[in-house]
């Protein structure tokens, strides 16, 4: 993947492999996530997704381990 802007659309997996959403955008430096129904709990203040319910929220490359084939798999 040669940027995170082609991430866009990718499912978003957990170390576990557990899917957690989809890449719905990116601005250049963070992808924006929606997070699957049941799923935001389990990753919300790992991420700091702890504001209001929102369609999706913006995950910062650090949180990123691999990203590429149409997944993006996120660090323990």
């Amino acid at each position: 993947m040669s940027s995170l802007s082609d991430a866009v659309g990718s499912i978003v997996v957990d170390a576990a492999g557990d899917r957690v959403g989809v890449v719905t955008d990116s601005d250049g430096d963070r992808l924006f996530v929606r997070p699957e129904p049941g799923a935001l709990d389990a990753v919300a203040s790992k991420f700091g997704w702890m504001e209001a319910r929102r369609d999706a929220y913006p995950l910062a490359p650090e949180h990123v381990a691999t990203a590429g084939g149409g997944t993006v798999r996120l660090r323990e």
